[in-house]
């Protein structure tokens, strides 16, 4: 074991972040960000699944992107940090997403 302590702000550090990014797709995307917390299979297993919705009126409820991750997992990391990496990872998933509906409607690069 290593004899370095863990930094006693890492968990408020990475919800924190989470938080931040969170809002950054609401923002840049104009999206509602959904998020779903729940012990699945074992009492020792946390599903984290975050969705990516429309935020305009104009348009039907419609789901642009979703992400689902577990946790504990094979990386080496908190719950708090699998949080965090959900939301960069749906992040991801939504620019993708509007970049794909761009180039559909004819206005992509190539």
């Amino acid at each position: 074991m290593s004899s370095k302590r863990a930094n006693p702000y890492a968990d408020y550090e990475f919800l924190r972040s989470a938080t931040a990014q969170k809002e950054y797709t609401e923002n840049e995307y104009d999206v509602v960000v959904r998020t779903a917390i729940a012990l699945c299979r074992s009492p020792c297993v946390v599903v984290v699944r975050v969705e990516a919705w429309e935020a305009c009126a104009e348009k039907a409820e419609r789901m642009v992107a979703g992400y689902t991750c577990e946790w504990p997992n094979a990386t080496t990391k908190g719950w708090t940090a699998t949080l965090f990496q959900a939301y960069v990872k749906l992040d991801g998933l939504v620019e993708e997403s509007r970049l794909e509906a761009e180039i559909a409607l004819g206005g992509g690069r190539m």
